[in-house]
């Protein structure tokens, strides 16, 4: 019975050292090394978004001349914003590569099987593309961001 408690009690402390290695290389580790890891990225993505949305906007009557005029860069202004019409019934590479070309600055592009629950949040770096079991590298729905 002994022997059995000092086995356990080996074998807590090697798991535990090596959660202890883990958690200091992660911590040590750059952004671009860890660029890899998608839900270290996504955190790190989404921080930087939110620290964006609080920023104040100032008012119309109180811009300067120098100020750019911000009407224009809306998402729907720019034709690369999507959905992607073309990429229905065309190949999932086809239309990651489509994607990437007409819109650089997404950051996660999800391949969901049709009936997968996936989360509702709205994030514009994002687009889904859905493709059916029965024909897995065929797309299935328009993608578009959210």
């Amino acid at each position: 019975m002994s022997t059995k408690i000092a086995v356990n009690k080996k074998i807590a402390t090697a798991l535990h050292l090596s959660i202890l290695i883990c958690n200091l290389v992660l911590s040590s580790a750059s952004e671009s090394e860890l660029s890899g890891v998608q839900l270290k990225r996504t955190y790190l993505r989404k921080e930087k978004v939110k620290k964006q949305k609080t920023k104040r906007k100032k008012s119309p009557d109180k811009r300067s001349p120098s100020d750019p005029d911000t009407a224009k860069n809306t998402l729907d202004s720019n034709g690369s914003q999507g959905p992607w019409e073309d990429c229905l019934g065309e190949t999932i590479n086809y239309c990651e590569t489509l994607i990437r070309a007409e819109a650089p600055d997404i950051d996660i592009i999800d391949l969901l099987e049709e009936g997968m629950i996936y989360t509702a949040d709205e994030n514009l770096d994002r687009v889904r593309i859905f493709y059916k079991k029965e024909i897995p590298n065929i797309v299935s729905k328009v993608p578009k961001r959210g």
